[in-house]
């Protein structure tokens, strides 16, 4: 698969964070373009050369509006910090009534692929054989406990909503942060894994959570997201820009190369706090091998589109835990041996994403109508196109 503005890469065009629209004289002079005047007219250049100036010209303008794209949307460093704070006066508040529990953000909010507006999903984590609770009866519980008069006007709009996974539901008011909160007994299945794992991804390179972030955006703008809906997840979108990117190989595969870090058995939370040190030196050492990549944001945003413009959705799956595509029949023939019938069907949308975690989930399970799938195709299909046509500004928001 080639990058769709692969000249521009083999000319030595580097356009990374900081390096927009400088140097474009430079830029000029690398194309060989001539300078020199005869019979006192400066040589035209060539049809080639113009099309090889205006590339370099749209990939600088489209660098600067796809970094500019990912700092008007993503979620800021003091909303961070705030929800930060919603989390941590949440555990003192319920720690004392559920002794040997846990509670941990997970997701967008801890990975740093959160837009600006997101929710704060928290996790509490039940000790084993704890209080003879199920997850809901917990969530009732902890809802009485938020309502209780000394935090009263703290929280507001609670709701436990008894879906597959209950969650309660409500706002913080003194930041005004809305929260989701889950219960789990399984330490596979409760988003911390899933998140320690796109932690480390991220902390690779940041084109990666800009491309994230941005690409998050222009589902959303679209009108793309939304399981209840039958719609992608923001979790899939993430999972398809690091598939592509390794793919790519601009990303390595982490669970390829590091088993023993992203196993089943493996402690990825300690207390509060998600563990990153055991393995510090290994990511450090990939990601000074990834921040040698000399594409530019602008060549990974257009090589994205042009990836899944042309990705055979219908026969494989996306699968981040391997850096492959799968084939769709094996995936299904892994859920039913492990899950049942009634999981394997869920690997029948039209879209195929697999959980890395947990390999027997399809992530993107919801997509099952065909009117929902078309326009998300068609999304791909149309940024695609504007971009080879060389236009974005109908691209950002």
């Amino acid at each position: 698969m080639h990058i769709l503005i692969s000249p521009v890469f083999f000319l030595g065009l580097k356009l990374r964070r900081g390096h927009h629209l400088d140097g474009r004289v430079e830029q000029v002079e690398r194309l060989g373009v001539r300078k020199t005047r005869q019979n006192g007219l400066a040589d035209s250049p060539s049809r080639t050369e113009k099309d090889q100036l205006d590339t370099i010209f749209f990939m600088a303008d489209l660098n600067t509006k796809v970094w500019e794209a990912y700092e008007s949307c993503r979620e800021l460093d003091h909303r961070h910090s705030q929800k930060v704070t919603v989390w941590t006066k949440l555990f003192k508040l319920l720690s004392p009534h559920f002794p040997g529990c846990n509670l941990l953000p997970f997701g967008s909010t801890q990975t740093r692929f959160a837009i600006s507006g997101s929710d704060l999903d928290v996790v509490l984590i039940q000790a084993p054989n704890s209080f003879g609770l199920d997850n809901l009866d917990f969530l009732v519980k902890c809802e009485t406990i938020m309502k209780q008069e000394s935090v009263r006007n703290r929280y507001r709009h609670l709701e436990v909503i008894p879906a597959t996974i209950p969650i309660l539901k409500f706002t913080d008011t003194e930041f005004d942060v809305l929260v989701e909160l889950s219960v789990s007994t399984n330490g596979s299945g409760n988003g911390t894994r899933a998140t320690h794992l796109l932690m480390n991804y991220s902390k690779l390179d940041d084109r990666v959570p800009a491309l994230c972030v941005v690409v998050k955006k222009w589902a959303a703008n679209r009108d793309l997201l939304g399981t209840w809906n039958k719609k992608l997840c923001g979790y899939a979108v993430v999972l398809m820009v690091v598939f592509y990117l390794q793919v790519e190989e601009f990303l390595p595969c982490l669970q390829e190369f590091y088993p023993e870090m992203y196993s089943s058995s493996s402690k990825v939370t300690e207390h509060l706090r998600y563990r990153m040190e055991p393995y510090k030196e290994l990511l450090q050492q990939q990601s000074r091998i990834v921040k040698k990549n000399s594409l530019s944001l602008a060549q990974l945003f257009t090589g994205f589109f042009e990836f899944y413009a042309t990705f055979d959705f219908e026969s494989k799956v996306i699968s981040v835990r391997t850096g492959n595509a799968l084939d769709r029949r094996n995936c299904r023939d892994h859920s039913v041996a492990h899950q049942g019938v009634d999981e394997a069907r869920r690997w029948n949308s039209f879209v195929c994403v697999e959980d890395p975690i947990n390999r027997w989930l399809n992530v993107t399970r919801a997509v099952m109508s065909k009117d929902q799938w078309r326009m998300i195709k068609d999304a791909f299909a149309r940024t695609h196109q504007a971009l080879q046509r060389g236009e974005y500004s109908s691209i950002f928001f």
